[in-house]
């Protein structure tokens, strides 16, 4: 039986939001970096998005410009006292997406106007309608003008309900991993810091990929860090 993790993400988030409000989030917070959508939340109900589909948003000082899945807009914002924040779209590209990507990206475009309030946990960003509706971004930092993304960004992975034996250091049990439902699995020699893997479930994972300066001759130069769990069933 498929198992969604929802209400604790929702909980979580309402209750965090109680706290991270008293703290005022000011331009050079939102700026400097990209926010690219991970979770849509509407009356409480969470839609998680597809990584590959890449809806981002961009903050300069009173400019918001991204990528809406297959399209690109722009706008702008004005923040206010106690976190609250208007932002407008004034346009987009008009480009005919794929039907699976056009529903997010129209309810991504629609929602963004909607937005009365915002707060920051970290690396997250919480753009409020109420506290029943609301975007979650996860931070990442770009190289260059086309939105590459640089030290570190988000993706989505599929997980093995078994481990296998592999060599690294030594002997071990390896997660089987993969970051396409297409693909075959492959050996995963390190850990996903945050994951509690359980035997006989499988499980689709977002998590942080960042890269490690000067990793050890035996180590990955690559971490993972556990965002959310998407879904959880038993094979």
């Amino acid at each position: 039986m498929v198992k969604k993790i929802y209400c604790i993400v929702v909980l979580s988030c309402v209750l965090l939001s109680c706290e991270v409000n008293k703290q005022p989030v000011n331009k050079d917070t939102l700026t400097g970096s990209g926010w690219r959508l991970i979770e849509i939340v509407t009356d409480n109900n969470s839609m998680y998005i597809d990584q590959n589909m890449f809806l981002n948003i961009d903050f300069t000082s009173e400019k918001i410009s991204g990528m809406s899945a297959c399209n690109t807009f722009f706008g702008s914002y004005k923040l206010k006292k106690d976190n609250e924040i208007e932002m407008d779209v004034k346009g987009t590209t008009l480009m005919v997406c794929e039907d699976n990507v056009q529903k997010y990206e129209d309810i991504f475009i629609n929602e963004i106007e909607k937005i009365r309030h915002l707060t920051i946990d970290e690396n997250t960003l919480y753009l409020h309608k109420d506290t029943e509706n609301y975007l979650v971004f996860h931070r990442f930092q770009k190289i260059d003008n086309n939105g590459l993304i640089g030290d570190s960004f988000t993706k989505t992975i599929w997980v093995a309900s078994e481990t296998k034996e592999c060599e690294g250091v030594g002997l071990q049990q390896c997660l089987l991993v993969k970051d396409d439902k297409n693909k075959e699995w492959e050996l995963f020699y390190d850990v996903i810091d945050g994951f509690n893997w359980e035997k006989g479930y499988e499980y689709e994972l977002i998590i942080e990929e960042s890269v490690i300066d000067n990793p050890p001759a035996d180590g990955s130069s690559l971490r993972w860090k556990l965002i959310t769990i998407v879904e959880k069933h038993r094979k």
